[in-house]
């Protein structure tokens, strides 16, 4: 008899130990669900409540660090990521990439090159195909002048995915840096081969050809993204520098007008002192 009631109070513990780790995880889907549709505070206060029930549940941390992050809760963002982190190592689970990734974002923000750079190289060790994570290392290695490293992220990148539009993107701006224009026009038009309505990838391609005086080419670059997004002064003074420099001095005084309107009075007014009195 003894022995049953044993039996039954060890079976009763086992049974509340697999409730718990089960409302754990209930909890952490019921957060996840809130944070999808927007409610962030609420997915935080369910996150909270798993992680009471279970202290070890990597994911709600990372899952919690993200809701943090989204309301712009960085400390505590990083802390959830670096909680997740050391979780996600104790079992070898391969979220811990995510963690990394998400944790070197924080950093990247705040300017933290060197950490950010070590976040993304743990995330892409973790898993080596991860071609967006390529682009963040790239970002790190540009900042800390390291562009050699920093080209080869990029061709890592484009060597997992070719068709990932934003490295030619991010790549077409690097080389823009160093002066390439040329190479950076290739690489604008790749992205914009990719998705035609990449609005920054035709701004930037427009910019570029000013450098090389293809000074039609990039109007009609210009006309692109104005047509996406009509109220961005910084389109239409690129525009009015582009006819400007084609002597055609009163389209490029109508377009600084138009920048004046939309909200870059004082370097409208340069231009439209300079060019159209």
């Amino acid at each position: 008899m003894k022995k049953n009631t044993v039996r039954l109070f060890v079976w009763l513990m086992l049974s509340t130990f697999t409730i718990k780790a089960q409302t754990a995880v209930e909890y952490g889907d019921s957060a996840t669900k809130k944070a999808i549709n927007g409610n962030l505070e609420d997915a935080i206060v369910l996150y909270n409540k798993a992680i009471e029930l279970n202290p070890n549940y990597a994911l709600a941390y990372h899952n919690r660090g993200l809701s943090f992050s989204a309301l712009e809760n960085d400390t505590a963002a990083f802390a959830d990521f670096s909680k997740a982190i050391k979780l996600f190592s104790n079992s070898n689970a391969s979220e811990i990439e995510w963690s990394y990734a998400n944790r070197g974002n924080i950093l990247l923000k705040y300017q933290q090159y060197e950490y950010a750079a070590a976040d993304f190289k743990q995330a892409i060790q973790v898993n080596p195909s991860s071609y967006i994570i390529y682009n963040k290392l790239a970002l790190c290695y540009v900042n800390l002048g390291d562009d050699s490293l920093a080209m080869n992220c990029y061709d890592s990148s484009l060597a997992i995915n070719k068709n990932f539009e934003q490295t030619y993107y991010y790549k077409g701006a690097f080389y823009m840096k160093l002066k390439q224009d040329l190479k950076a026009i290739e690489n604008f038009d790749k992205a914009i081969e990719i998705d035609s309505l990449y609005e920054s990838a035709y701004f930037q391609r427009g910019l570029a050809k000013v450098e090389v005086e293809l000074y039609r080419e990039a109007i009609n670059d210009f006309d692109k993204v104005i047509s996406f997004s009509g109220e961005d002064a910084t389109y239409y003074l690129a525009r009015g520098l582009a006819y400007s420099f084609l002597f055609e001095f009163k389209k490029a005084c109508e377009d600084f007008g138009q920048a004046k309107k939309f909200g870059e009075a004082e370097m409208a007014d340069e231009y439209i002192g300079k060019f159209c009195q």
